[in-house]
């Protein structure tokens, strides 16, 4: 393939999946939302008391996709307090990542392709998005979330943070 080929072929590949910020920020927010509702959902069913979840609101700038408001989540399971803390929509290797963590212990959760061999054709708003557990020791080394995994979060972050 000759230099004037390829950039004709890259071109042309970039303006088939045009970035847009809104729809990428729609599409964040509200995959965010839906992995905070099935948490809450799944402490809640754990016997966690409703009084236990504070949503506060956190405000973001982004310079790619500009200010925007979201929902932070914080738990207290007895006195230990556990934040699920967003840290950016726009992450290397991500559709976005919240943060996981109780005083030093931290983990991620980093939103992925769901599909292992993505069309990159399909806008990054249109694609099917799963959220993955992340240690920032290992950050390549990541498994699926799953509402079953949170007991494995919680409990990683608390004795990563030096309580038994």
């Amino acid at each position: 393939m000759s230099l004037d080929e390829f950039i004709r072929k890259a071109q042309s590949e970039h303006s088939q999946r045009e970035f847009d910020p809104k729809l990428r920020l729609e599409k964040w927010l509200y995959e965010l939302n839906e992995l905070f509702n099935a948490i809450e959902a799944a402490l809640i069913r754990a016997g966690l008391e409703s009084k236990n979840i504070l949503n506060v609101r956190k405000e973001m700038h982004e310079e790619f996709v500009g200010s925007y408001s979201f929902r932070r989540l914080s738990v207290f399971v007895g006195e230990v307090p556990i934040v699920f803390d967003p840290v950016a929509t726009i992450v290397f290797g991500g559709f976005g990542r919240v943060d996981v963590r109780c005083g030093a212990g931290r983990t991620r959760l980093i939103a992925i392709d769901k599909d292992e061999d993505p069309d990159t054709k399909i806008p990054l708003d249109q694609r099917d998005w799963k959220w993955v557990v992340s240690d920032p020791a290992h950050p390549m080394d990541y498994q699926d979330f799953s509402i079953d995994k949170l007991e494995y979060i919680l409990d990683f972050v608390v004795k990563e943070n030096g309580r038994p």
